[in-house]
């Protein structure tokens, strides 16, 4: 945003050099309101990014929790006995026992808060094979083997990812810019979309699934 202030001031300093000031004044707040937009859509993005990480890194440790054979709370406890045990500086553990802190949380949402199911794909051959054949269940299914649940914050960003997209044709899934291709399910609890990538490789073709648990009947 440096260079958009700077260009600010020099646009400012048209003025002195005799200048239309009401001119001036106009660009500039024209270049304002441009840089106020862009600050909302960094914020934004950088918010779902961050919610989608988040998200990643608590499935992670879910599977791991799983894997254990711990109750959540054992768990837990152990893996905050082995922060604070380990040799790491306290800037680290300090940032660790806050990421376990934000886990703990998500746990409690998880049994008293309804989130979403979400997955998404590159479409295949056992996909196409599955629409060609209008076996929408069976289409689930094969997204389901690697959907991820999600709670609190997370729920809320990837609603909100997927309303974008459904009521605009185009948005974002996590950082990365996609548009509507084709709705297969579009009920007010339950998406499938086919999307396509926007950025890098544009035009693969992506399949989408959501269903937001608040809802589901």
């Amino acid at each position: 945003m440096r260079k958009i202030d700077k260009f600010i001031d020099e646009l400012q300093e048209l003025k002195k050099k005799g200048y239309d000031k009401k001119k001036v004044d106009a660009l500039t707040e024209g270049v304002n309101l441009i840089a106020a937009e862009y600050r909302r859509r960094k914020a934004k993005e950088e918010a779902q990014k961050k919610a989608m990480v988040e998200a990643a890194g608590f499935a992670q440790l879910d599977k791991q929790c799983k894997a254990s054979g711990l109750s959540k709370k054992a768990f837990v406890e152990g893996v905050g006995k082995t922060i604070i045990e380990c040799n790491q500086p306290d800037d680290v553990k300090s940032r660790l026992m806050d990421t376990l802190g934000k886990y703990a949380k998500h746990l409690t949402e998880a049994q008293s808060v309804s989130g979403c199911i979400f997955s998404i794909h590159p479409i295949n051959e056992t996909d196409k094979e599955l629409l060609a054949n209008k076996d929408i269940e069976g289409l689930k299914k094969n997204l389901m083997s690697e959907a991820s649940h999600k709670w609190g914050d997370n729920a809320t960003a990837a609603r909100a990812s997927i309303e974008e997209i459904s009521t605009n044709g185009n948005g974002t899934l996590g950082n990365s810019p996609v548009s509507l291709i084709r709705k297969i399910i579009d009920t007010d609890h339950e998406k499938l979309y086919l999307v396509k990538t926007t950025s890098e490789n544009p035009g693969i073709p992506y399949i989408m699934h959501y269903e937001d648990t608040a809802k589901a009947v």
